[in-house]
């Protein structure tokens, strides 16, 4: 009997391997979806910034986790752009993003799309 089990199991196995069977794939594929980029955020330029056609390096300031939210005054009270509201000068772009969470992590993709929008707008030296 257990020879008839076996003989059943490998004819069952055989049947499933055989090339009139469909197999299942995994394929490559790109989102074309865009998402709504609501993100405040906070861009500082140099005093040169407007009078000359210079491009300037681009620091990107994530803040801490009691500043996310909507209220984008919030972003100012610490880091580089607290240093700027003393009256501290740079001579670099300052881009800082606010999380729309209190809670969860930056969105990515978002800040991704912002910083995109940011380095077309702005001067930025890509090289740098």
């Amino acid at each position: 009997m257990t020879r008839n089990i076996m003989a059943l199991v490998f004819t069952a196995v055989i049947g499933m391997c055989s090339a009139g069977v469909a197999h299942a794939e995994q394929l490559a594929a790109r989102s074309s979806t865009s998402i709504k980029n609501d993100l405040n955020y906070l861009i500082y330029t140099p005093d040169d910034y407007a009078s000359s056609s210079n491009a300037y390096p681009l620091v990107v300031w994530l803040h801490g986790g009691d500043q996310g939210g909507t209220d984008i005054e919030k972003v100012r009270s610490s880091g580089i752009p607290k240093l700027i509201e003393e009256g501290k000068k740079f001579p670099f772009l300052v881009f800082s993003p606010q999380n729309p969470s209190e809670e969860l992590l930056y969105p990515i993709e978002k800040v991704e799309a912002a910083l995109d929008e940011v380095m077309s707008k702005y001067r930025v030296d890509r090289a740098r």
